[in-house]
């Protein structure tokens, strides 16, 4: 069975509402996999590998700071910046 996890990273700048990135790691078979929402300025978005927690691991986050939350915090917080790209014309 998968578990997946969310976070959310906050920089100065960013709330909670709108997230700097929004993360997921998922365990499945005793194997992790972090990953990224990403977009990008063509438009495309979606999961990507992370190395946010490896990074972490070395102190090279110490500007950002992280939380979990639920899925439909995560959820929420995408929609909302898929629907402020499209507003924009983004996509």
């Amino acid at each position: 069975m998968e578990q997946v996890k969310y976070y959310m990273v906050v920089t100065d700048g960013f709330t909670r509402e709108r997230p700097r990135s929004v993360l997921r790691r998922s365990v499945r078979e005793g194997v992790e996999r972090d990953e990224v929402y990403k977009f990008y300025r063509d438009g495309r978005h979606g999961w990507e590998f992370s190395d946010f927690f490896v990074r972490e691991l070395f102190g090279q986050n110490d500007d950002k700071e992280h939380f979990e939350v639920t899925q439909d915090e995560a959820e929420a917080a995408i929609e909302r910046r898929i629907r402020e790209r499209e507003s924009r014309g983004i996509g």
